[in-house]
């Protein structure tokens, strides 16, 4: 950057939430006490925001897992539940009722089976992350509980969001369904 007074000057353009990182590179014993206890509080604003922020990555990895882990389980057999349901249904429609219904219920299994596999891919991709023990400890310094976390508790947004729109172009598919048996009566 160039100023008037000072001539050329180095800028460095830092997100906010890097500025934490920079407080470690300072000599503190050159910053006015005043400017220090300005920088302990902002530092300690900062480390409540990044707590705040772990903490919901924290609910929405542990809400996500629980979804996938719901769905597959659910689903675990619904291919072929979906072939039974074909085989006893098709042979009581007649002939242009039958091949609509064929085509519905494989339109669903390829729906369920690209869910499925994205659902599982998405959990494969949850065991690669780096996991820490954590213990709480009593007064006496003895273990009262242990359970392990995720260090970064990520999901990616694009498999989250493919995932929700399996699950709509699913709930479509359902109501598609519903409405091919209501036109029957």
């Amino acid at each position: 950057m160039q100023t008037q007074k000072r001539g050329r000057r180095l800028v460095w353009c830092l997100l906010i939430s890097e500025i934490p990182s920079l407080y470690g590179l300072f000599n503190w014993q050159l910053v006015s006490s005043e400017r220090r206890l300005q920088l302990y509080h902002a530092t300690k604003e900062q480390a409540k925001l990044l707590n705040l922020a772990y903490q919901d990555m924290q609910q929405q990895y542990k809400a996500m897992r629980q979804t996938l882990f719901t769905f597959l389980t659910s689903f675990v057999d619904i291919d072929t539940l979906l072939k039974q349901y074909l085989a006893i249904l098709s042979p009581t429609l007649d002939e242009e009722a039958s091949l609509t219904l064929i085509a519905l219920v494989d339109r669903g299994r390829s729906l369920f089976q690209r869910a499925i596999e994205h659902a599982r891919n998405m959990v494969h991709d949850q065991e690669t992350l780096p996991i820490i023990d954590l213990f709480q400890i009593d007064a006496n310094n003895k273990v009262i509980d242990s359970f392990s976390i995720p260090l970064l508790p990520i999901v990616s947004t694009e498999d989250r969001e493919h995932f929700l729109a399996l699950i709509e172009q699913l709930s479509a598919w359902m109501l598609e369904q519903q409405a091919f048996w209501d036109d029957r009566g």
